[in-house]
């Protein structure tokens, strides 16, 4: 298995764990624009989802959203970010992407995600599919 298909088994394990829709995971934006890997500054992950579900989500996300501002971002332009995703489990309260990164860390045998690949951070949010941030380029993640 090579690096990506790695890297997209553990944010697919990772969204199913969560709940999330496994099988409309995206790489999405600059970083499938932009040739010079020096010049990505964020890899973007979208989760698309349709209405219905994103409806579902931004209302399972507020509920476990830490204050007020994190409540009322949660899926403003239809997007949940994996910063404002926190889980229900009280003794950890992760956000999904600090979750991620620890997964991909433990994937790649302790080396962080800024080191593997070469792009300071990950940036995951749920899209809600033709909506305002449902841009291309895409790249689904198999």
């Amino acid at each position: 298995m090579d690096d990506y298909e790695k890297f997209g088994k553990v944010v697919k394990d990772l969204a199913k764990k969560w709940g999330l829709p496994e099988r409309s995971i995206f790489v999405q934006g600059s970083s499938l624009r932009v040739s010079d890997i020096s010049k990505i500054g964020d890899l973007d992950i979208a989760i698309k989802v349709d209405a219905g579900t994103f409806d579902v989500l931004t209302a399972k996300f507020k509920k476990t959203a830490r204050d007020a501002k994190i409540k009322n971002r949660i899926g403003n332009n239809g997007k949940i970010g994996g910063g404002d995703m926190f889980s229900s489990n009280t003794s950890t309260r992760q956000s999904f992407t600090t979750n991620a990164y620890v997964e991909i860390e433990a994937a790649f045998d302790g080396v962080n995600f800024t080191q593997k690949f070469g792009v300071e951070k990950l940036q995951i949010s749920i899209i809600e599919e033709a909506g305002k941030l449902d841009v291309s380029p895409y790249l689904l993640i198999k």
